[in-house]
């Protein structure tokens, strides 16, 4: 009996450190995959997410979201001149400015006209830069339009689960994010995306980790 419970406990652990790896790994999968998709309709907005300000100025890893969203936004505005530059991003306590502020100042530092910019300056989570990113561009290019949405490439699959949780249909774009603990990073946003569905993936995990060990130890 006492073999047959120490061979369960080894298998629901092994299963368990399989289980974790896959999630990882599937989350990062994911990652790479989402913004090599296409949908038919032409985008006709690029909003770029904010990821907090430096005493007032944007930090290494904002700057690339930002040059991903221009480069992306100066492709589509070759085609069609009506594209939009939507820039995300409120104001933290304890910074002079919003975060929307400052990426329209680097934009216009970068040759996009005011025209095309639009500041959605409220939002202090990623999951309010979606939705009132949703709202904005609701109101202005109407709920069936089709944009991308710029985030560094750890954050796409969070930001794609959110996006499709508020109806919003978007191409997701990755900025390259150097120098960060990828490690803990990635952790974070799995724990952050399972945490929006927590009783499917608890029932996941338990029948993975725990049913699965047990019925082949059992009926071994």
């Amino acid at each position: 009996m006492l073999a047959t419970l120490l061979l369960l406990l080894a298998a629901v652990l092994a299963a368990t450190s399989a289980w974790i790896v896959l999630v990882a790994l599937a989350y990062v999968a994911v990652g790479v995959l989402l913004p090599r998709l296409r949908l038919r309709e032409r985008p006709r907005y690029v909003a770029v997410l904010g990821s907090g300000l430096e005493a007032g100025r944007m930090p290494d890893l904002l700057t690339r979201r930002m040059d991903t969203g221009i480069e992306r936004w100066a492709a589509l505005h070759a085609e069609d001149p009506q594209v939009r530059l939507v820039l995300s991003g409120g104001q933290a306590p304890g910074q002079p400015r919003s975060e929307a502020a400052a990426m329209a100042e680097h934009a216009r530092s970068r040759g996009v006209p005011d025209a095309a910019i639009v500041l959605e300056d409220r939002s202090r989570t990623t999951e309010e830069n979606v939705a009132f990113t949703r709202a904005l561009v609701a109101d202005l290019l109407g709920p069936a339009a089709v944009g991308v949405l710029v985030t560094s490439g750890y954050h796409v699959p969070r930001v794609a689960d959110l996006a499709r949780s508020a109806g919003l249909t978007a191409l997701l774009a990755g900025a390259p994010a150097v120098g960060l603990p990828w490690a803990r990073v990635v952790r974070h946003e799995v724990v952050m995306t399972l945490g929006r569905h927590p009783v499917v993936h608890a029932l996941a995990a338990l029948a993975v980790c725990v049913v699965v060990p047990a019925v082949v130890v059992l009926t071994r």
